[in-house]
């Protein structure tokens, strides 16, 4: 049975035998640990160890398996973030790269817009550009382009609440039934 964020290490080599233990936050490692055979007493104990301290950490953190994913979903979006971006506005940057051709090395540049989709999905946009001129232009199409994705996803998150609501009303309204048909007196 394979353990979640929980990985067996069987290597020779090295002489390292055990579990190592690793919880994420993106990309990125968050905390691990290493839980090896002979500390521990053999396999069996390694790995209920690992599970334990997997277990606990994971409450300490308050971490969430695939948390970033599910906040992110339906998240409404903050306009007073501060960004990052080199271009001042959120979810927009400016980058390049170059590609060698027959002519010699062309440079390609562009404007990059990230924006989450219906389904929660990242994806990313790009508007390309030759000159100041052309950036300008590429610059207000990617703006526009962000604010008309953040409107839809916002329509989306409210219809999305909207139905939420909805359900939970039927739901009640059903329960109040049942209960109402039970305290009624029977009519012949």
């Amino acid at each position: 049975m394979k353990e979640k964020y929980i990985s067996r290490v069987d290597s020779y080599k090295s002489s390292m035998f055990g579990y190592l233990v690793r919880l994420y936050r993106g990309k990125s490692v968050l905390w691990q640990e290493w839980f090896p055979d002979k500390k521990y007493g053999g396999k069996e104990k390694a790995l209920k160890a690992a599970i334990s301290q997997r277990d606990k950490m994971m409450k300490e953190l308050n971490y969430k398996p695939g948390g970033d994913k599910a906040l992110r979903k339906w998240q409404p979006i903050k306009k007073d973030r501060k960004t990052r971006s080199n271009t001042g506005h959120l979810g927009i940057w400016e980058s390049g790269y170059t590609k060698k051709r027959k002519s010699g090395v062309k440079k390609y540049r562009y404007i990059a817009v990230t924006y989450v989709e219906e389904k929660g999905k990242n994806k990313t946009q790009r508007f390309y550009f030759k000159d100041e001129e052309g950036r300008k232009a590429a610059m207000k199409k990617a703006i526009e382009f962000r604010n008309a994705k953040e409107l839809s996803a916002r329509i989306a998150a409210a219809e999305y609440n909207r139905e939420v609501i909805k359900r939970q009303i039927e739901a009640e309204n059903k329960l109040k039934m049942k209960a109402a048909k039970k305290n009624l007196p029977i009519q012949i």
